[in-house]
């Protein structure tokens, strides 16, 4: 599943044992209430599946394992339209090493592409994988050795990289918003933030 910000939707997508089709299900928390939505039809059995939401094109992005090879669609709420970016055939699938199990996969908003980690059970290696959707370029781009693995493995990704203004009853508007120089109000903070950057607020302000 996934959060869809901009439709403030749940996006559920699930298959059935060896079934072909993935079932697309949203849920609005507000009138704590499913709908049923378009179905995706894939032409070969499915392994594992995974989710995650693009942010930057407002799109639900959705991995399937099967035989060795991953394949993508992207999907829009607002339309409820599915898209398959690798089509059912096996060889226009991405390779993956053999014997893959699991899936997961997060979009990474800095870099524009998704990542993918997979692995198989009883096994210590963790596979990494980046895939760009404009260029449609997959590649294998680590391999980590984590132990004896069972199940799957959650895949977040983290934005670290905007910057933290402070705000802090303590402190001044006219101080720079950093941890030693906090601001005094949050409309402060708010004004001096960037897309990406976080407005720490400390107790009391």
């Amino acid at each position: 599943m996934a959060y869809d910000i901009e439709s403030d939707r749940m996006i559920y997508v699930r298959y059935i044992g060896s079934s072909t089709s993935l079932q697309t299900v949203s849920y609005d928390y507000n009138s704590d209430s499913y709908e049923s939505k378009s179905s995706l039809d894939f032409s070969l059995s499915i392994d594992d599946i995974a989710v995650t939401y693009d942010s930057e094109n407002d799109r639900v992005i959705l991995a399937i394992l099967k035989s060795d090879y991953v394949y993508f669609s992207t999907y829009d709420y607002n339309s409820d339209t599915w898209v398959l970016i690798d089509t059912n055939d096996t060889g226009d699938g991405n390779p993956v090493v053999g014997g893959l199990e699991h899936i997961n996969i997060a979009y990474d908003t800095i870099n524009n592409i998704i990542l993918l980690t997979s692995s198989k059970n009883n096994n210590s290696d963790l596979y990494t994988y980046s895939y760009n959707l404009n260029t449609e370029n997959f590649s294998l781009v680590n391999t980590l050795d984590a132990g004896v693995l069972y199940g799957t493995q959650d895949l977040v990704f983290i934005n670290d990289n905007g910057n933290k203004w402070h705000v802090s009853t303590s402190g001044s508007d006219s101080n720079d918003g950093s941890e030693g120089s906090p601001f005094t109000t949050i409309q402060k903070g708010i004004d001096s933030a960037s897309n990406g950057d976080t407005v720490l607020v400390a107790s009391g302000t």
